[in-house]
């Protein structure tokens, strides 16, 4: 009797040390997909960032290459994407009105993700896939005229309201979608970008 209670004392044990390794590897690899997921937001947020500074420098106005050249208003949602070139280009997608990383229709590159040889990661499926998806949203942040004080952000990448307000600056959201067992995940990271002339 002694000797069943002790085996079963060493199962518990054993079993209980196991779970606790499983469950400590997990979050292991939950911590590093979400510190990567981060990264991939803020890096979004940086490109469009410099863009606004390098139209600054050059004397554009500061959502130069940031709108649909063909229509004038501003990408609603896009996506930055870094070249063989080594150059970022920014690209236009269609989500559906919503930032939807999964759907990026009428797009060049995916919204996925792809980790090259070289190093880097890009939406060029050049190299590896990746299980994450990146799409940032932006709408213009506009100032009624009337009341210099009211800041309001124009949903849907639309125009400030013609008349009443002007634009002084972009709302920038950069979200990273994966999947980890089974269950989605979701990084979203904002920025507010203004005009500084």
């Amino acid at each position: 009797m002694e000797g069943i209670i002790a085996i079963a004392v060493i199962v518990v044990g054993v079993v209980a040390a196991l779970v606790l390794t499983l469950a400590a590897f997990s979050s292991s690899v939950e911590s590093e997909d979400q510190v990567k997921a981060v990264n991939f937001a803020r890096e979004g947020l940086e490109v469009v960032r410099n863009i606004r500074d390098t139209n600054w420098l050059a004397q554009e106005e500061f959502d130069y290459n940031l709108k649909n050249p063909s229509s004038g208003l501003l990408y609603n949602n896009l996506i930055v994407n870094f070249d063989d070139t080594y150059q970022w280009t920014v690209e236009g997608v269609d989500t559906g009105g919503y930032a939807d990383p999964y759907n990026c229709a009428g797009a060049t590159h995916s919204c996925q993700l792809f980790s090259s040889a070289n190093g880097y990661y890009s939406h060029s499926a050049l190299g590896e896939p990746t299980k994450f998806y990146r799409v940032l949203q932006q709408n213009y942040i506009c100032r009624n005229q009337f009341n210099g004080l009211d800041l309001y952000v124009e949903p849907n990448g639309e125009e400030c309201a013609s008349g009443a307000s002007y634009r002084v600056g972009i709302e920038v959201l950069s979200k990273v979608v994966w999947k980890e067992a089974g269950q989605g995940r979701e990084i979203v990271l904002e920025d507010h970008l203004f005009d500084w002339r």
